[in-house]
């Protein structure tokens, strides 16, 4: 099989031609696969040209999440394949983009929430800089809480962030100010 794929400089990955198979029948060989101009083709591109599409870290196919470029693949083989299988999945996750659309209209985040995620985060990362472990108690950031090394607990405050959710971000602003001042976090000024 050609490598027909191309790691653009968002470095996501992306069909840019379809792969070509080699259907062996008997002693001969020919190649295979949908013409560009084809339902399911065109289905795939409208996948990939979402704007909800990049924000999606993995997909969920048959009850297992997989990154994106492999779902594609899986895709691009299932269109040469089982072709009607591949149409109904491709419709199915379109109609799903467009409900995390309607469902996920967030609201604009304020420069003071960012602000005040940004100073608590840095001076988090000053804390962690030290330490070999620390407890994550995130209620509402869709992470466990738990003991994690710094490293996951800098990638868990990023993740909050970067999901664009007010609720999760004003969570993890919280648990960092948990893991900064224990006390203050839970009864305030009050000592």
């Amino acid at each position: 099989m050609r490598n027909t794929a191309k790691k653009p400089a968002s470095s996501l990955w992306e069909v840019t031609a379809w792969p070509v198979v080699q259907a062996v029948t008997g002693l001969a060989s020919v190649q295979v696969g949908p013409l560009p101009d084809s339902e399911g083709y065109r289905l795939l591109k409208a996948l990939q040209k979402d704007s909800v599409w990049p924000q999606r870290s993995g997909v969920l196919y048959q009850g297992v999440y997989m990154p994106r470029a492999e779902y594609i693949a899986l895709l691009t083989r299932l269109l040469l394949s089982d072709y009607e299988q591949a149409l109904a999945e491709l419709s199915k996750q379109l109609q799903e983009l467009d409900a995390l659309k309607d469902e996920l209209m967030l609201p604009a985040l304020s420069t003071e929430l960012i602000d005040e995620f940004w100073q608590v985060f840095s001076r988090i990362q000053d804390v962690l800089h030290f330490a070999s472990s620390v407890f994550w108690y995130g209620v509402g950031t869709g992470y466990e809480n738990g003991l994690i090394n710094p490293t996951e607990y800098i990638a868990r405050c990023q993740g909050c962030i970067e999901s664009g959710e007010i609720r999760r971000i004003e969570a993890a602003i919280v648990a960092m100010q948990r893991t900064l001042d224990p006390w203050k976090a839970v009864h305030g000024d009050r000592h």
